[in-house]
């Protein structure tokens, strides 16, 4: 939400990979894609599955935490800038809605809202969260560095290392976030502990001492040796401990290892996952690229357009029982429907998007939300 002069092209790069990553998600998904109903138990392909799964789950913390870090020191929201994410979402649903219309010869099989709120539930609470942003960064903003690190302590053990405690046990009732439980994550409790993640690193990189430098003072490395090796190390680690730990509570319960409570957002792994992987795109010294930066400004559409392809491709009854084949479609898929999201960004940029350029001009009163 940084203008384009001031993109910084790793982290635009980062943008992309997290919404290639939540494709895949979407490829996986029972509702959706639904490899993981497709592939056997304990099995090669199901290995394949999982790892992709790993790899992509922490897409959406990674967005939020992102946001985070250059929203940190804004005081103020620009309510134009929700406002044209729904105008988008409904316009995108409303358009590829028609099109099930039409295939189905008018016989709608599902209301409109639903539709839009089934796959979209990430928007609405974006949404929220962005416009109490300025809100939350002048809280930040109040508090010691000592008091910082005490709430997001606080914020970390009750609303991911708890909870996920208690899901494992199956407990109802039990913790901070709801009475249905932590709800895996899905929910503006999570996504604020992932904004203020978010302005923690700013926090530390305005104090004159990267993250990095910090990180490799306490594991007494050099920055160079952490640059280099530990994070790459520490990702692959996460990674493992994940997939681990995943076959295990399946095998102990009985499960699925999608099912478990390692590809929560909340999980502490997942949550650990995001920030590594922030650390490592940012550390990537890349000059400034027009080309990224167009790119990830797409980031959005493909969240909003993306299951349509999905659904348009007609992927769910697919089965691929080879773990090659079924890596390269995984990632085929995940990149075309990618290139095609684009597309149709570029063409309602070009198009639609230039009646929202110019009511963005118009409108001036009301349109912030500040925080003296």
């Amino acid at each position: 939400m940084n203008k384009e002069n001031t993109r910084q092209s790793n982290i635009e790069l980062l943008r992309i990979f997290a919404a290639l990553g939540v494709i895949v998600l979407h490829l996986n998904n029972g509702n959706q894609g639904g490899f993981f109903l497709k592939v056997d138990r304990f099995s090669s392909c199901q290995f394949v599955v999982i790892l992709f799964e790993a790899v992509a789950i922490g897409a959406v913390n990674v967005f939020v935490l992102i946001t985070g870090y250059f929203m940190a020191e804004k005081n103020q929201a620009d309510l134009f800038k929700p406002a044209k994410l729904f105008i988008d979402m409904f316009m995108f649903a409303g358009f590829f809605f028609l099109g099930k219309l039409i295939a189905t010869n008018g016989v709608p099989t599902e209301n409109y809202i639903n539709y839009i709120a089934f796959y979209n539930w990430f928007i609405f609470i974006f949404a929220g969260l962005y416009m109490f942003s300025p809100f939350i960064n002048k809280l930040w903003r109040s508090i010691s560095g000592r008091n910082k690190v005490i709430l997001m302590t606080l914020m970390f053990v009750l609303f991911s290392l708890y909870p996920e405690l208690i899901d494992s046990a199956h407990l109802q009732g039990v913790t901070a976030i709801s009475y249905e439980g932590d709800m895996s994550g899905y929910t503006i409790v999570q996504f604020v502990l992932m904004y203020l993640t978010g302005c923690s690193l700013r926090d530390i990189e305005n104090n004159k001492e990267s993250v990095k430098k910090t990180a490799a003072r306490l594991l007494h490395i050099s920055e160079k040796d952490f640059n280099a090796k530990t994070l790459p190390v520490l990702y692959i680690l996460d990674l493992a401990l994940m997939i681990a730990l995943s076959y295990l509570e399946a095998y102990m319960f009985g499960t699925q290892p999608h099912e478990t409570i390692m590809f929560n957002y909340n999980n502490p792994l997942v949550i650990f996952q995001a920030v590594l992987v922030f650390l490592m795109f940012r550390s990537i010294n890349i000059p400034n690229s027009k080309v990224i930066n167009l790119i990830a400004k797409s980031a959005f559409y493909v969240y909003i357009i993306h299951h349509n392809f999905i659904v348009i491709f007609n992927i769910h009854p697919y089965r691929i029982d080879d773990p090659l084949l079924l890596a390269g479609f995984l990632l085929g898929m995940g990149l075309l429907i990618f290139v095609l999201c684009f597309v149709c960004f570029i063409v309602y940029d070009l198009t639609f998007g230039k009646l929202i350029a110019l009511i963005a001009r118009k409108w001036k009163k009301g349109r912030y939300i500040k925080v003296d």
